[in-house]
């Protein structure tokens, strides 16, 4: 979401961008997991590059991002990459 403030009326409004992506859900393996950058309770969200230019989705991580994933639960967005050789974006998502 966004917020931008006018100081004339001393209002603030925010808007949000929605983006319907398909892609593939998977939970961090052991492997991933290191206890600081990706914890156990942390999962990965892969977007093809393709599916992603097609809604405009840039990539680019905002401050309160989150996904919904199909069976409704929201997952605050940690991490934005791109895989630049498929191309494709990975989301790291954590699950409060």
């Amino acid at each position: 979401s966004m917020a931008s403030y006018d100081p004339d009326t001393g209002v603030t409004t925010t808007s949000e961008t929605t983006y319907t992506l398909e892609g593939i859900f998977a939970e961090a393996t052991l492997r991933q997991i290191d206890n600081e950058n990706v914890l156990p309770n942390d999962a990965f969200f892969y977007i093809s590059g393709q599916g992603a230019d097609a809604v405009g989705f840039t990539g680019v991580k905002k401050p309160d991002d989150f996904i919904v994933d199909a069976d409704s639960k929201k997952w605050t967005v940690v991490h934005i990459s791109v895989d630049s050789v498929q191309p494709a974006f990975i989301i790291q998502v954590r699950h409060p």
